[in-house]
């Protein structure tokens, strides 16, 4: 900690079994930490300590590739890359090798989890800085933390996240996932600046890859930081009862229906459900459209199934039925929402 490197620094295929640290120092020249990728056993610079980087100062290219963090993801931090000012250029490319550089495996489950396993928090990119997987392997960055980042000059190769969601799957961040960590104590309380961590890591990293033509990606992360708001106004702290009921009226109806404005198929899934339910309804009460059959009864299901087809997309067959004019009125929102999702120049990019 706090030296000074007046020339090439390069640290080869080094094994750190205790904790480094690197805090506040000062390198004024390049520095690359290699392995040998190419050799039968493809040795990297192992740390299998906590690793801290804090504060460093890099004034030239930096090559990080040739890392490895070797230890299982317990739950706590292991390397600690935040506060860095990095003035030119870094590389962070595992693709020489065969092996993940980062943290992967958890050996707790993510709910118990108290802190991302590697944290780039505050760290600054005056120039481009490179994430970049293997062909045949992603680097995997679902515990790594990019808080307070601008992530400008940051370019993402063949690199994946964390994996949220019940029905759809969506790629998360482990920010997000430690917000409902059970591993904390019962007594911390969770204050809304740490929601708003989370929330600007997606907004970064949505308009990164968006700004890359990445619109899965981008998609993702939108729902990320939609979710993360939810998750605010429902469980933070200082929470007002208003905010727990946008968190279940406001932000719980969009995401059911239409998945924030992201799903193509949520509604035409509604759509089919509706159509089918206010056919069932006119069964049931003997509706028709029909004026000219003496008795409603004699009206077969496929007919309601018609008249309700044509209520819902705002053509019905008799405008003096109560139950088109509630029908159509249902069918509203979910049209609307239907017509952005198909509409959204992203959707070309990007079925759900």
């Amino acid at each position: 900690s706090y030296s000074l490197f007046d020339n090439l620094a390069i640290f080869s295929s080094n094994i750190f079994k205790g904790e480094a640290h690197f805090s506040h120092v000062h390198f004024k020249q390049k520095v690359a930490f290699k392995g040998k990728p190419f050799e039968e056993e493809q040795r990297r610079n192992r740390f299998e300590g906590f690793t801290n980087f804090y504060h460093a100062q890099f004034d030239r290219q930096i090559d990080f590739s040739g890392i490895e963090f070797t230890s299982a993801y317990n739950g706590k931090e292991q390397g600690n890359f935040s506060h860095i000012d990095f003035a030119d250029e870094v590389d962070f490319d595992s693709s020489p090798y065969q092996s993940d550089m980062f943290p992967v495996s958890p050996e707790i489950d993510l709910r118990h989890a108290l802190q991302p396993a590697i944290t780039f928090n505050d760290t600054t990119f005056r120039k481009r800085a490179r994430f970049k997987g293997e062909a045949y392997e992603k680097l995997q960055l679902g515990l790594v933390s990019l808080a307070n980042v601008d992530m400008t000059n940051i370019e993402f190769y063949n690199v994946d996240w964390l994996r949220e969601g019940s029905l759809f799957k969506r790629r998360a961040i482990i920010d997000e996932v430690i917000l409902g960590s059970k591993g904390k104590n019962e007594q911390e309380k969770l204050y809304k600046n740490r929601f708003e961590k989370a929330f600007s890591i997606y907004n970064e990293l949505k308009k990164n890859f968006e700004s890359h033509l990445s619109f899965n990606e981008a998609s993702d992360f939108f729902i990320g930081s939609m979710e993360v708001e939810r998750k605010r106004c429902l469980y933070c702290e200082n929470s007002s009862f208003i905010d727990k009921m946008r968190s279940i009226g406001g932000f719980g109806i969009y995401k059911l229906l239409n998945l924030y404005g992201e799903s193509t198929f949520l509604p035409l899934f509604w759509s089919i459900v509706i159509i089918f339910i206010f056919a069932f309804i006119r069964a049931a009460y003997g509706i028709c459209s029909d004026s000219d059959l003496a008795c409603p009864c004699e009206c077969s299901f496929q007919e309601k199934l018609f008249d309700s087809l044509a209520a819902y997309f705002q053509f019905p067959r008799n405008d003096d039925l109560w139950i088109d004019t509630l029908e159509r009125i249902v069918s509203l929102p979910i049209l609307g929402m239907a017509i952005k999702s198909f509409a959204s120049t992203k959707r070309f990019e990007s079925i759900r």
